[in-house]
């Protein structure tokens, strides 16, 4: 008997009993009664309709494979079903195409599936539309993102790689081009690049890395008046509109995410230029030390500081007054209380407030009292989920978690700190 699964395939063996299994077991091929409207198709290959045991095993299967091959999110659960889908139906073979022996066909769909799955990634550089930036003061970068004005220099980019090659239908191409990415022109939009083996996993990424760049740049938005506007991908507010996000890679593909309308701001937004020449040198120091976070978080501590910036960013900018003040707690309790340990949870939530922020034993036990008031607020908020906060217990919560955010974020022994454990110690360390 032929052996099932090469060792290099040893981790798809589990995929092949599945392919096997179907191609034993199937009975319902083409053509489909008017009741099922689920059903796969592939352009010469057919219609298929799983029974519902089949559909289900199905599931596991896909799933599984998610968790072993998309451990780096470089790849999209989308692009494993596809994958996957064709080698259901070129084991089945449908049409009669190919060889008629099953365990060739296994053979062949396993190896193609293995292929895919380990393909190494590409470079996606990928567009996305940013609202609120005053795009006078563009070009800018902060961390890994590159804000700028998008225009003819940016377009005429796109279309290079496809005039350097001798297509038929460059003119075509071109013109599709102009048709996806004109909406963009004279709009602002991040720039960045990610390593990515589909398209949709690159949107993914790079959707993710802007929408925490702009979280960070969010929790200075109200430090200076004049900034007070919030950072978005327009296609995450609350309103009607849709933006582009487009992507092209270095080999040339142009992938493209949506059409849009225009909501975002124009001048007078906010200038990262101007953020980076606040005349606060605690705020210079935390602009620093958030950048360093964006370009390389790669151990706990970083992780931690970086997550309680981004509740802060959030918190900053969320109109509801409830939400807001929620985030501003989850900031703070993401720094003090990095373990999320139940026991005397209020109490150390407070205290640490107090020794971080206090100037002496008086103002320390003052804010204790408080940070205690605040945090049984929150706890109000999350149990009946409709209780009302007053003004100002809401700019309490807000300028004391911008206080601790701040210090941590400056702190010289804080930087240092790589596990969780030295970190948590330092903070026991306080006392009042």
């Amino acid at each position: 008997m032929k052996n099932q699964s090469f060792p290099k395939h040893s981790k798809l063996r589990f995929v092949r009993n599945f392919l096997k299994n179907i191609s034993t077991n199937i009975s319902i091929y083409s053509p489909l009664s008017d009741k099922h409207g689920d059903f796969w198709y592939r352009k010469d290959e057919g219609f298929l309709l799983l029974k519902p045991k089949e559909m289900e095993e199905y599931g596991r299967v896909r799933g599984k494979l998610v968790k072993e091959f998309c451990k780096e999110e470089d790849l999209s659960d989308s692009a494993i079903d596809s994958a996957l889908k064709t080698a259901v139906f070129e084991c089945l073979d449908i049409s009669k195409r190919r060889n008629a022996d099953i365990d060739v066909r296994l053979d062949k769909a396993i190896e193609k599936l293995w292929k895919f799955l380990n393909l190494p990634p590409e470079e996606y550089e990928v567009y996305i539309k940013v609202a609120g930036l005053d795009i006078a003061s563009l070009p800018a970068s902060f961390g890994r993102i590159r804000f700028v004005v998008f225009n003819a220099y940016q377009l005429q980019k796109l279309k290079k790689p496809f005039q350097m090659k001798n297509l038929a239908d460059l003119s075509d191409r071109l013109d599709a081009i102009d048709t996806m990415f004109k909406p963009l022109l004279n709009h602002s939009i991040a720039i960045v690049k990610v390593n990515a083996r589909d398209k949709q996993a690159a949107k993914a990424l790079a959707e993710r890395e802007v929408r925490a760049t702009l979280e960070c740049l969010n929790f200075f938005s109200d430090i200076i008046p004049s900034y007070y506007t919030s950072l978005s991908i327009p296609t995450e507010r609350k309103s009607n509109s849709i933006e582009w996000a487009t992507v092209a890679t270095e080999s040339g593909t142009v992938n493209t995410f949506g059409v849009f309308t225009d909501t975002d701001a124009t001048a007078g937004g906010f200038s990262i230029k101007k953020l980076r020449q606040n005349e606060s040198p605690m705020v210079r120091s935390a602009i620093k030390r958030i950048e360093s976070l964006l370009r390389k978080s790669d151990d706990e501590v970083k992780e931690l500081t970086l997550r309680a910036v981004r509740w802060g960013g959030r918190a900053t900018t969320e109109e509801t007054r409830e939400e807001s003040f929620l985030f501003f707690v989850i900031a703070l309790e993401c720094l003090l209380s990095p373990h999320g340990n139940s026991g005397e949870l209020r109490y150390r939530f407070s205290q640490r407030i107090a020794q971080l922020i206090g100037r002496d034993t008086s103002e320390r036990k003052e804010v204790m009292k408080k940070a205690k008031k605040l945090y049984d607020i929150r706890s109000k908020i999350v149990h009946s989920g409709h209780y009302e906060t007053t003004e100002e217990r809401y700019y309490e919560v807000r300028n004391i978690a911008k206080i601790v955010i701040f210090k941590l974020l400056t702190n010289r022994y804080v930087k240092r700190f790589r596990c969780l454990k030295e970190f948590e110690d330092w903070l026991n360390e306080l006392s009042l």
